[in-house]
This record gives C-alpha cells, sequence and structure tokens, in this order.
C-alpha cells in the first residue's frame, strides 16, 4: 500500500511528531510505501508570517497544490492526516477528494474545536482533585 502522511508540527516537538515518526516507521517495516509531506511552524518567524499564517489556516492554495503535487508524484492509496494546522489548512482534503485519495485522520487533540487544544474550561489544579 502507499500511504502519504500529511503532518504540520508544532514549534515545539511534542506527541503528534512521535507517533507520526513510529508510525511512519511501522509501516515501512511492513513493507508499505511511505511518503511524508510536512509543514514546520519554525516557518512563523515574524508578524507578516504569522498574519499570513492565520488566513491560511483556513484554507491555503499553496499547500492544496503543494499536496496535490505530491499525490501526482506519489500516487498513494490513502492520505493519513495527524495535524493540518496552521500552515496546511484544511485545503488538503479538497486535494485528496480531487485524487481520489481516501482519507484517514488521527485527531491528536480538540484543537479543531477549542484554541488551547484540550477542551478544558478552568485548568485543573491540585486544589480541585
Amino acid at each position: 500500500m502507499r500511504i502519504l502522511l500529511v503532518h504540520n508540527r508544532y514549534k515545539l516537538a511534542g506527541g503528534e511528531d512521535v507517533v507520526v515518526e513510529a508510525e511512519k516507521s511501522v509501516l515501512e517495516d511492513h513493507g508499505h510505501e511511505v511518503s511524508l509531506l510536512e509543514a514546520d511552524n519554525a516557518e512563523i518567524s515574524g508578524a507578516l508570517t504569522q498574519v499570513t499564517a492565520g488566513f491560511t489556516a483556513i484554507y491555503s492554495w499553496t499547500a492544496k497544490r503543494r499536496v496535490a503535487a505530491e499525490m501526482a508524484r506519489f500516487r498513494p492509496s490513502v492520505m493519513h492526516v495527524h495535524n493540518f494546522l496552521p500552515l496546511l489548512s484544511p485545503s488538503v482534503y479538497y486535494a485528496a477528494h480531487e485524487a481520489g485519495v481516501a482519507v484517514v485522520q488521527t485527531l491528536h487533540n480538540y484543537r479543531l474545536i477549542c484554541p488551547g487544544g484540550l477542551l478544558l474550561r478552568k485548568a485543573a489544579s491540585a486544589s480541585n482533585a
């Protein structure tokens, strides 16, 4: 099977990054062909790129073209998206749909509905335990 992994790294490496690398390794060890398409939030370095990232997080034509080009080159059976915010955007799903590629989405956090990603109203503390 040919699998396209799609992931947007945060500035500080975390568990999602570990999972993506581990998945890639396990899939390759089991005979699958894997291509990893990543964006990295380290690219967001100044005020202009922060504003641009804010707008393109909703829909990025650049990211869509990038994913479409990788699909045309690699011809995956399935695209597995781990994180698409903010640089890749939901546009990656449109690229997959147009290419007729099935999509699997792993939700590592609640960031799609909660900017903090944890879905907590108040932070838990030892006194609340």
